[in-house]
């Protein structure tokens, strides 16, 4: 036979891209951002001892292929053993107690904070209670959030005496996968029972309180026979509340209620969650060209569904209400106009009258509906804004990422009632009445007894010395779209943290805007702009930038325009690939590293089939196209899934096993656990699947720059596996100036939490 010059096993694979058109497994989509596999940065000069113990350890200049010029270049590119990687900490940490369990990682306010907001998870929804029913006005808090992957999670805070902050909160299993619930009052009793929307099953659901005297004692679930949408075809209820409506002397549900009737631009031809998430392009198929929605807009209506009494057919002791949904409450002018996530209070407002309706128009303000006579049921009049002293134009509005409303006498039930409601980062809100009947005061956080640092829920952490202390301040982005910095008041080596303060961006609030292509779902969400921030030293000046991922995918640079102790940060400007608006998955946060030179870092993100890459820089605020980044055999790594599952991965580049090659970082939901698997070559771990937990994976430079994927686990542990939390995670390597190379591991839950560990109880 012939012998050709093909080698099957080249020292170099350049594997071709399988979506571009030249992959014979591919789709040949033939996308303009098909990219290729990177090349081996050129040699360069390894940064001083001096340089390396002046910067925090993500901005030292280290290109990952300085292995091969370096002294250690004779080493097998292999990664350290344990035995390797342990010998190489400081000389206090050279012998440590491989038999001690792990420190507590969570990270703590400092004693100066003696009351922080209330951050409960995401999308809380909070009722006021009194759990015990003694009648002594002291209301605790009853909180329905996304805490982590699986059902939403109920938590009870307790409070002294009604002006305390509330408790840390427990955890109620009996009342878990639970939504938008209302207390509903005994007859014949000051205890009260529950009703509630199950999620699992989308029914209205009855939880009678089963207890004579003490706390609550829920028993088992009575479903109440009515379906989320009430048998009124494609729709949702959006919150319940409980009213005498009719007047006969038994409580009625008011229900603010979103009808999504031709809601989904492709109708039945397609279910509606395969009309979820974005196409290859980056783009929302729900949306047309010029950015409007291509299906009906949800529809807002407030209905009366009566009460008619116990349910006699019932066997149980406490039998369930009879429930039958009447009509839609409207004015003299017809049906109320209502927006998103309609709400109806039906109360005095300011106390002292009859009934009256509070509701949200299109625009978040709450207006007041005077009811004519004091009729029952009521005969609404023209509406009136509900004032606010030192708005902007003078009007109560309601945050636009709010949840549900809920009603709160917090000094009797005969006195003037207060509003409560979540915001979608996990806070909750109280609104007090003014001293005029048509005024109320601005919103409040509600406060709590808790020392443990608790960001919000979708949280995304990133962190390093920003003041110049030499301690590890946080910076925050949120769900809503908003950044916060949160200012370490320890002692280095000892963080403590100060309550979170919202960043501006060249002197104005800082708030990313998703934009259609980051409305997954469509205008029936909120606008969530999900900031996703990584510091870096951008443009090479010494100052720490902000590179931002987002819910549509673009991705924004703002330069830091500070000192050395006062981080201040310019307008946001976007990163563009040919001029154009360089777009990614949704909700990644990018990283960067000094890839190609010492000069200036390169961009590290996805490309939009979820691919590793790294973006040579080409400018100030351009990159080139995308170069895809291997594993050791030649593999492309791809970190996220298509369509509604893209994004959601947070990265960070740095030196992490060894000074002189840069390692990557990828934080992975538990929904991403697939990607994890498929990264690893091994299926989970049990404990790991059943606990719906984070990961994080260590993607180890092999001195070659080719990547070997292993999770990182925790020595000693019970269970080796992070402690991780939330719907998601956003590691860092950080190693403290001045100290000997040995990055600790800060992790951002999206619980909220942030964790710390140490170099040596990390394995991997």
């Amino acid at each position: 036979m012939p012998i050709d010059d093909h080698d099957p096993h080249p020292a170099n694979p350049q594997p071709s891209h399988p979506n571009s058109p030249s992959s014979p497994d591919g789709f040949g989509l033939g996308l303009d951002h098909n990219p290729q596999p990177v090349a081996a940065a050129p040699p360069a000069e390894f940064p001083s001892r001096l340089d390396m113990e002046s910067h925090p350890v993500d901005q030292i200049d280290i290109p990952p292929s300085f292995s091969q010029s370096s002294p250690d270049a004779s080493l097998e590119p292999d990664s350290l053993d344990e035995s390797q990687r342990l010998s190489n900490l400081p000389q206090a940490d050279a012998k440590p107690d491989l038999t001690a369990p792990p420190p507590n990682p969570e990270a703590l306010y400092d004693p100066s904070v003696v009351a922080p907001p209330l951050m409960v998870g995401y999308d809380p929804h909070p009722l006021a209670i009194d759990w015990e029913s003694t009648g002594r006005g002291t209301l605790d808090l009853l909180i329905s959030s996304v805490l982590e992957a699986g059902p939403r999670v109920a938590t009870l805070h307790r409070r002294s005496t009604p002006d305390d902050p509330v408790g840390p909160g427990d955890v109620l299993a009996c009342l878990s996968d639970l939504s938008r619930w209302v207390a509903v009052p005994r007859a014949d009793s000051p205890r009260f029972d529950l009703i509630a929307v199950e999620d699992s099953s989308g029914r209205l659901v009855f939880l009678p309180d089963q207890a004579n005297m003490g706390p609550a004692n829920f028993g088992p679930r009575i479903d109440l026979g009515l379906t989320e949408d009430l048998g009124l075809g494609p729709g949702r209820i959006a919150q319940l509340i409980v009213a005498d409506w009719n007047g006969d002397g038994r409580w009625d549900l008011l229900v603010g209620y979103e009808c999504l009737d031709d809601y989904w631009p492709e109708g039945e031809t397609l279910p509606p969650h395969l009309q979820v998430g974005l196409n290859e392009l980056g783009g929302h198929p729900g949306y047309d060209d010029d950015g409007r929605w291509r299906g009906k807009p949800p529809q807002g209506r407030l209905l009366w569904i009566e009460h008619l009494g116990p349910e006699d057919s019932s066997s149980a002791e406490i039998p369930p209400p009879r429930l039958v949904v009447r009509d839609e409450i409207g004015d003299e002018a017809g049906p109320l106009k209502l927006g998103r996530m309609p709400a109806g209070l039906a109360l005095s407002w300011g106390g002292g009258g009859g009934i009256e309706l509070l509701a949200t128009d299109e625009a978040g303000i709450l207006r007041v509906f005077r009811n004519f006579g004091g009729q029952c049921p009521p005969v609404l009049l023209e509406p009136r804004p509900l004032k606010r002293s030192g708005s902007p134009d003078g009007n109560l509005r309601l945050p636009d990422d709010r949840g549900p409303l809920s009603v709160a006498y917090p000094r009797g039930p005969r006195q003037p009632a207060s509003l409560l409601f979540g915001s979608a980062t996990g806070r909750i809100f109280i609104v007090d009445p003014g001293s005029r009947r048509d005024e109320a005061k601005a919103p409040q956080p509600i406060r709590v007894h808790d020392r443990r640092l608790r960001l919000g829920g979708g949280a995304t952490v990133t962190c390093a010395d920003l003041d110049g202390d030499g301690d590890l301040d946080l910076v925050m982005g949120d769900r809503a779209g908003r950044l916060h910095l949160v200012e370490d008041l320890g002692k280095p080596g000892h963080p403590s943290y100060a309550e979170p303060l919202e960043l501006e961006a060249g002197g104005l609030p800082f708030r990313v805007d998703p934009g259609p292509d980051g409305m997954i779902l469509g205008p029936i969400q909120p606008r969530l702009g999900h900031a996703r921030p990584a510091l870096i030293d951008w443009n090479g000046n010494g100052r720490l930038d902000l590179l931002i991922g987002t819910a549509g995918g673009e991705l924004l640079y703002m330069h830091h325009n500070g000192g050395p102790t006062q981080p201040r940060w310019e307008y946001p400007r976007k990163l563009t690939l040919e001029k154009r608006p360089l777009i990614t998955p949704p909700r990644v946060r990018p990283a960067a590293a000094h890839w190609r030179s010492n000069e200036i870092p390169d961009l590290i993100s996805l490309d939009l089939q979820g691919f590793l890459c790294v973006y040579p820089r080409v400018g100030p605020c351009e990159v080139g196209e995308p170069l895809a980044l291997t594993d050791r055999l030649g593999r492309l790594i791809r970190l996220d899934g298509g369509f509604s599952r893209a994004g959601g991965v947070n990265l960070w580049a740095g030196p992490f096993v060894r000074p002189d090659r840069i390692d990557i970082l990828v934080g992975l939901g538990p929904d991403a656990i697939g990607v994890a698997e498929a990264l690893l070559g091994v299926p989970a771990r049990p404990n790991l699947r059943a606990t719906l937990r984070p990961v994080v994976i260590l993607l180890e430079n092999d001195g070659s720059d080719r990547f070997i994927p292993r999770e990182i686990r925790r020595r000693n542990a019970d269970d080796p596996t992070l402690p991780l939390s939330g719907t998601g995670c956003s590691p860092c390597g950080v190693t403290q100036p001045g100290q000997t190379f040995a990055p600790n591991l800060v992790v951002g839950c999206e619980d909220g939490r942030v964790l710390i560990f140490s170099h040596r109880e990390l394995l991997w």
